[in-house]
């Protein structure tokens, strides 16, 4: 596979579109699975006499998860208000997609890319269950769209 990039384009990246895909990743990756987990708990001080500390213990648990979620959400909002201005450029090879902007640069093989959800007018490209780059529709082309999708065969609907 060529590392030659095929496709170039400039897109742009809103606070609004960060938000809602950090909301839809919250949602789908952490809320949906604590209800399971919170089950779980449940029935676990159901069938076991609860102490006091047990439930201190409990607190302090949600309590540390509720900050590290609103930490990932203050730090990407951080990164997107960092971008000066708010784009970055996108090159499309056959092995590879790089984004570039006044933040950072991130380069994703196509094969490392796990999972793929269309939120309609944005791509989030996963390479691990957290790690996602947001990849703004607005401004490429239908054939760049059609050969980004042609890579990414796992699509998931918002």
């Amino acid at each position: 596979m060529s590392d030659a990039p095929l496709y170039s384009a400039r897109v742009r990246t809103t606070e609004a579109m960060v938000r809602r895909a950090v909301r839809v990743f919250l949602w789908r990756r952490v809320y949906a699975r604590s209800w399971l987990w919170l089950g779980v708990v449940a029935l676990l001080f159901v069938s076991v006499v609860v102490e006091a500390g047990s439930v201190a213990v409990l607190l302090v648990a949600c309590a540390i998860g509720g900050i590290f979620l609103w930490l990932q959400w203050a730090n990407t909002l951080k990164r997107v208000r960092r971008m000066t201005p708010p784009e970055a450029n996108v090159t499309f090879a056959e092995a590879k997609m790089t984004l570039s902007s006044s933040a950072g640069r991130a380069t994703l093989a196509w094969p490392d890319c796990t999972e793929m959800w269309d939120l309609g007018g944005v791509l989030m490209l996963f390479s691990a269950p957290f790690q996602f780059i947001l990849l703004p529709l607005d401004g490429l082309s239908p054939e760049m769209v059609a050969f980004v999708r042609a890579r990414l065969p796992r699509s998931r609907a918002a």
